[in-house]
């Protein structure tokens, strides 16, 4: 009984293992307040160890971070000692092609069960046959594996956990219904980096959220609704995210408009997005139809207006799920809503901040009903 509740054999607790595959720091930094136990370990990317310390550090955190290339053996290293699974919560699986390595730790997860399991982009869950002739015999192989090995996953997890309520449709379409399938955006409505600036809300700050890369969003709506503007009317714009190096050419574009700007071409971090994105008076996300956002792949845009508590603009082929309503809208005109970024509809209105409570950490943690 002991083992099952998550005690080890000598009285201590479990380790919890967070593990994030890819790059999404919020997500990890808001489950280690869910979780809220004092023997988490954080496995992510070498490579990415440097933003997340930086997360911690807005946070005022002391998280230990270890490279996820340690995962295997810490795992095994765990079962070994306390003859007892660790609570593992996979904040994002490898959800792209895997390698020999991310196999391997799939095989582990599914033995093990995780004690949480996020899914971000459902479509990549999906097992069909839409592989073209001319892809590699390798490619194919390991994207099949790879997806029948996560909808494994999705089957043996104690609790998933999806961005929105479409996305959980999505899985019992494409998956299955299983008991104990959540939603939840990935980041918390009241918790603020210990360095966040009081009373910054201005009027006249356009935030545009996510990474800016081309590939991934549309700026020419905003452009032209900001053409459209008196220069002397602008509002100021504020990009969210970094440049990534194929998109340098939208900074220069915002520049011939003669708006004041911020933009990074670094990883943004929490502490410059929570002070530049609650001065903003509206958000924008940009996201363009070709990805399918919404229901088959995620969007962190949505997390980001629920962390900063704003109304946020999607384009018109975003679904928009039921939960999130209340402050997310559709643009066909932005200059519309641009020019009505003075009205209290987005500027400090205490209705529409009141929509945001129900995604702060109290109120998570007793929809989601974790038990370690």
């Amino acid at each position: 009984m002991l083992l099952r509740r998550g005690i080890s054999e000598d009285g201590m607790l479990n380790e919890c293992l967070i593990i994030e595959h890819s790059s999404h720091f919020h997500a990890v930094h808001s489950w280690v307040k869910i979780i809220n136990t004092p023997n988490i370990r954080i496995f992510l990317p070498l490579s990415l160890q440097k933003n997340m310390l930086d997360f911690n550090k807005s946070y005022s955190s002391d998280v230990e971070i270890i490279d996820i290339k340690n995962l295997i053996r810490s795992i095994i290293k765990h079962f070994l000692k306390f003859k007892s699974r660790p609570n593992l919560i996979i904040t994002t699986p490898p959800e792209h092609i895997m390698g020999a390595y991310e196999i391997a730790c799939m095989v582990l997860y599914i033995l093990f069960k995780p004690k949480v399991l996020c899914v971000l982009n459902p479509k990549k869950w999906k097992v069909d046959s839409y592989y073209s002739g001319n892809q590699r015999i390798r490619t194919k192989y390991l994207d099949l594996i790879s997806r029948s090995l996560l909808k494994k996953l999705y089957f043996k997890s104690d609790l998933v956990v999806c961005e929105s309520s479409l996305q959980l449709n999505y899985l019992y379409e494409n998956l299955g219904v299983r008991d104990n399938v959540k939603f939840f955006p990935g980041r918390l409505s009241d918790v603020y980096p210990s360095n966040l600036e009081k009373n910054n809300i201005e009027c006249e700050i356009i935030g545009i959220l996510g990474s800016v890369d081309i590939e991934k969003r549309d700026y020419r709506p905003i452009i032209r609704a900001l053409s459209d503007i008196p220069i002397e009317n602008r509002p100021k714009i504020a990009f969210l995210g970094a440049v990534k190096q194929n998109s340098m050419h939208i900074i220069d574009e915002f520049r011939k408009l003669g708006s004041d700007y911020f933009y990074s071409q670094n990883f943004v971090d929490e502490d410059t997005f929570f002070n530049l994105g609650r001065r903003c008076s509206i958000l924008i996300a940009p996201l363009r139809k070709e990805i399918n956002y919404g229901s088959e792949c995620g969007t962190g845009s949505f997390a980001d207006a629920v962390a900063l508590r704003k109304v946020l603009l999607v384009p018109k082929h975003i679904p928009i799920p039921e939960e999130f309503k209340d402050f997310v809208l559709h643009y066909q005109n932005l200059k519309t809503y641009i020019d009505s970024t003075k009205s209290v509809l987005f500027v400090n209105n205490p209705n529409v901040e009141h929509k945001f409570d129900k995604f702060n950490l109290f109120n998570v943690k007793e929809y989601l009903q974790l038990n370690f």
